[in-house]
C-alpha cells in the first residue's frame, strides 16, 4: 500500500521535526515552497497524501493544492494553517478539494491521525478506480468482442479508436483517460438502431440523404441510452451521446453545448472517429491529420495537437507467419486465404479471440503463410516498455 507523504511548508525547522516524529510511519518527502512540491510531483510521485500549509509567499496553500487536484487528483490533500478564517477554508475547500482541514501548531499524535485517514482515503479512491477501469473494462470488453463477431465492420474499429485515444489520455496531464477508453469501445453501439443499407452506403463513403443521416446521426442517443442503464457508465454514456458534436456546437445531438462544455472525451472520440474513417479509406497518417487540422471548428485545438504529435511517432513493418501473430498486433496488410479471400482487413488490430478462430479456421481451410504487421520502432519500442514498468 502507497504510504508515501508530502509535506509542503514554508517553515524548515516544523519539517524537520514532522520528518523526525513521522518516518517510522510514513514514506516522507518535504518540500519548502509549493513550487517546489510540485516538481516533487512531477519527478518523484505518486503521493497517497499531501499536506500543506496555507501562508506561503509566491504560491500559497490553496493554489498548490487547486494544481495538485488538476494533475495529480487521486492524492488525498490536507491543509494546514495558522489562519482560522472562514475566507481561508473556503479558498482550501474551494480550489484544492481539500479532505481535512486542520488548524497550526497541529499535536503530532493528531497528525498523524490525519495523515492515517488520508492514505485509508487514497486506497479507497484507487481501489475503485482499479475495479471500474480493469474489471468493468474487461467486461465491456468481453460485450464488444462478441458484438464485433456479429458486425465486425462496426465493431472493428473500436481497438484502433481505443489505442489512440489511450494514447492521447496519457499525453494530457493529469488525466484519467478510462471513461474515455470505455466510451472508445462502445461507441457503436448504437449501430445496431441503423439499418444495414446505410452503413454499407457510409462505408463506401457515399453520400446520405437528410433523412438517411438523421437517422444515422441517432445512432448516438441510442448508445447512449443503452450504456446508461449500466451503473456507474452514466459519463461514459454521455462521452458516446456527443460523439458526433463538433468543437463549435455544430453537429449532432443539435443543442447550446459547444467547446469546452462537451465532455473531453467527446472531444477526443469526434476526433479520433474522423481520423480512422480517413486511414480507412486509404489515406495516410500524416495525411488524414492534414485534412483534419483543415477543418476550421470541428475539433478541440489541444486534442487536435496531440494526434499531431502522436502521428509522427516512428513505425517499422514486419513481415510474419500468420502462425506467429499474437494479441494486440495491428495488421500493415490483407490477412487473406489462398484463393484471396479476405478474413482480415489491413488496419486491424488482433485479439486473442481472433488469434484462437483464426486457427480453428486453418484447420480446414489453407490461409497465406505471411501478414504484415506495423509495430513501434525498436527505440520507441524501448520508451514505451521503460514507461509500462
Amino acid at each position: 500500500m502507497n504510504k508515501r507523504v508530502l509535506f509542503v511548508d514554508d517553515d524548515p525547522n516544523l519539517l524537520s521535526g514532522i520528518r523526525r516524529h513521522l518516518r517510522k510511519h510514513f514514506e516522507i518527502q518535504t518540500a519548502t515552497s509549493g513550487a517546489e512540491g510540485l516538481l516533487i510531483l512531477e519527478d518523484c510521485g505518486p503521493f497517497a497524501v499531501i499536506v500543506s500549509d496555507m501562508q506561503m509567499p509566491e504560491m500559497n496553500g490553496a493554489q498548490f493544492l487547486s494544481e495538485v487536484r488538476r494533475k495529480h487528483r487521486d492524492s488525498t490533500r490536507i491543509m494546514l494553517t495558522g489562519d482560522a478564517g472562514q475566507k481561508t477554508a473556503i479558498d482550501a475547500v474551494n480550489c484544492g478539494e481539500v479532505f481535512r482541514f486542520a488548524n497550526k501548531p497541529c499535536p503530532i499524535e493528531k497528525l498523524r491521525e490525519l495523515v492515517e485517514s488520508g492514505i485509508e482515503q487514497y486506497r479507497l479512491v484507487t481501489a475503485e478506480k482499479t475495479i471500474l477501469s480493469k474489471t468493468l473494462g474487461g467486461s465491456v470488453g468481453v460485450l464488444t468482442e462478441i458484438l464485433s463477431l456479429s458486425n465486425p465492420k462496426a465493431f472493428g474499429r473500436t481497438a484502433r479508436v481505443r489505442a489512440l485515444a489511450k494514447k492521447i489520455c496519457d499525453r494530457l496531464s493529469g488525466f484519467d483517460g478510462w471513461e474515455v477508453e470505455l466510451a472508445a469501445m462502445l461507441f457503436p453501439v448504437g449501430y445496431l438502431s441503423v439499418p444495414e443499407s446505410i452503413l454499407d452506403r457510409i462505408n463506401k463513403g457515399e453520400v446520405l440523404s437528410a433523412s438517411e443521416q438523421e437517422q444515422f446521426d441517432r445512432h448516438a442517443t441510442v448508445g447512449s441510452n443503452l450504456i446508461n442503464r449500466i451503473p456507474r457508465l452514466q459519463s461514459v454514456a454521455r462521452i458516446v451521446a456527443y460523439q458526433g458534436k463538433a468543437f463549435d456546437g455544430s453537429g449532432y445531438p443539435k443543442d447550446e453545448v459547444s467547446e469546452a462544455a462537451i465532455p473531453i472525451g467527446a472531444r477526443i472520440l469526434k476526433l479520433l472517429i474522423d481520423f480512422d474513417a480517413l486511414l480507412q479509406s486509404g489515406v495516410e497518417e500524416n495525411r488524414a491529420a492534414a485534412i483534419l487540422s483543415g477543418r476550421s471548428g470541428h475539433y478541440d485545438p489541444e486534442i487536435l495537437e496531440e494526434l499531431n504529435a502522436i502521428v509522427g511517432v516512428d513505425f517499422v513493418i514486419r513481415e510474419i507467419p500468420v502462425t506467429d501473430l499474437e494479441d494486440g498486433m495491428l495488421l500493415e496488410s490483407n490477412l487473406c486465404t489462398m484463393e484471396g479471400e479476405v478474413l482480415l482487413a489491413k488496419g486491424r488490430y488482433v485479439s486473442a479471440v481472433i488469434v484462437e478462430r483464426l486457427h480453428d479456421f486453418m484447420r480446414t481451410r489453407a490461409v497465406r503463410k505471411t501478414v504484415q504487421v506495423r509495430e513501434l520502432s525498436p527505440m520507441e519500442a524501448v520508451v514505451t516498455s521503460s514507461e509500462t514498468r
